[in-house]
């Protein structure tokens, strides 16, 4: 057997180790999932295969794929240069329900990763308040980014109604008003001759700043400012009787005055106002300026003195006159006026106004205290008595008459003159 050259050998072995080398080349794999989690990167050999790692996790979106440049990563695909493979993500949209508990339907949203929800139309519920969305028993914070999904539920207030009770004052609407917030005070309601004192809920002064819980009234609660009411009084001037119509009614303080006896159940009688005009004066054609008044002097009745009388116009014999009743439905029969007859409406000076403090009744009169000023009565008993102290602690008018420096009252139809409202003449 002949054996190889040297040199011959030398130059076997430094051919196989360099194509051996070249048979060993490797490639390195980097990943960039995009995030702060990093993947560690690949050494792979020629023609090898790059082994998938893990989908990484992104906040707010979905893995996808992996991809070199603009093109999606072929895991089969052999490797024979160094690549850098870059993980691509799907932003996540989460749905977003609306729980309206019994209220009109709101429509779920689709909202992305990151965004805010814009509020819903309110939905409505009968006899409720919308009170705002809420999850989790806490209600949700529109500005605040979706990161998952959500049911918002409808939370609900009742609607409580709130009634006014002017008492006599002008006339003011209900409010609905939603449970657990404040009533915000209405206009104050007017009276006449009377002071709007506040409002009043089972007898307690209201305080406004109190949430409402439940369907209350409000009464309004009125003073009468102490002192005199002026009275203003109609007059029988000419011009004033021409300007009445049928069967109208007026309150003239005047004084009246005998002219003669008259019919078995009367007298002939005329007046003068306070202004000094004269029913004598109405008339071209007659010397009776009245009509027969029902009572004379025997009657009791004192003439040549002031009183207040509701007069009315009607026709007598074809020719308008003015009569003493109350109601001239029936008019003048031909002898008398057949309507009831109201006469000598008991004259007062003025209105005594203020709170009723005290009714005290002895033999022969009885005294009340108004406004903190005295009052003779004649003396009340029964009934008539019960009534008047029913009114102790409440707001009246007394039509009082000054005399000999002090307040006298006149009993009207056996009854007092005091009232509780101001057009009680």
């Amino acid at each position: 057997m002949k054996r190889l050259p040297y040199f011959l050998l030398v130059f076997v072995f430094l051919f196989t180790a360099c194509t051996s080398e070249e048979q060993m080349a490797t490639y390195q794999i980097t990943f960039d999932t995009q995030t702060n989690n990093p993947i560690a990167p690949q050494l792979i050999s020629d023609g090898g295969r790059v082994e998938q790692p893990a989908d990484p996790a992104k906040e707010g979106a979905t893995f996808s794929h992996w991809a070199v440049g603009t093109k999606i990563f072929d895991f089969s695909t052999p490797i024979h240069q160094d690549l850098k493979l870059i993980a691509q993500y799907a932003g996540n949209q989460y749905e977003i329900s609306f729980d309206a508990q019994g209220g009109t339907a709101v429509e779920d949203q689709l909202i992305a990763h990151g965004n805010t929800l814009s509020p819903p139309e309110e939905p409505v519920k009968e006899n409720y308040f919308f009170d705002g969305w809420y999850v989790d028993g806490q209600l949700f914070d529109f500005s605040a980014t979706i990161t998952d999904h959500l049911q918002l539920e409808a939370h609900w207030a009742q609607a409580l109604t709130v009634v006014f009770n002017t008492n006599g004052g002008s006339e003011l609407a209900p409010q609905t008003i939603k449970a657990g917030d404040q009533l915000e005070a209405p206009e104050a309601p007017v009276k006449e001759n009377e002071v709007f004192e506040g409002w009043f809920c089972d007898g307690k002064s209201y305080d406004f700043s109190a949430s409402v819980t439940e369907n209350i009234q409000l009464d309004a609660q009125w003073s009468i400012p102490d002192g005199e009411t002026a009275v203003t009084y109609d007059d029988i001037a000419k011009a004033s009787f021409e300007g009445m119509v049928q069967n109208q009614h007026i309150l003239v303080k005047a004084s009246i005055h005998k002219m003669m006896n008259g019919w078995a159940w009367g007298t002939e009688t005329y007046l003068v106002d306070d202004q000094g005009n004269s029913s004598k004066d109405l008339y071209s054609h007659s010397n009776f300026g009245m009509f027969t008044f029902p009572l004379r002097e025997s009657d009791g009745f004192t003439f040549d003195q002031t009183y207040v009388f509701d007069l009315v116009k009607d026709t007598y014999m074809s020719s308008p006159q003015l009569g003493f009743g109350q109601n001239s439905a029936d008019g003048y029969n031909g002898s008398r006026w057949t309507g009831d007859t109201r006469y000598g409406i008991e004259y007062f000076d003025a209105v005594l106004r203020g709170n009723l403090q005290q009714v005290e009744s002895s033999a022969g009169h009885t005294t009340i205290t108004v406004a903190s000023q005295q009052i003779s009565l004649p003396e009340l008993t029964g009934a008539a008595l019960q009534q008047l102290t029913d009114k102790v602690g409440t707001n009246v008018f007394v039509h009082v008459i000054q005399q000999n420096g002090h307040y006298e009252s006149l009993l009207k139809d056996g009854n007092p003159q005091v009232y509780q409202t101001f057009n009680n003449l």
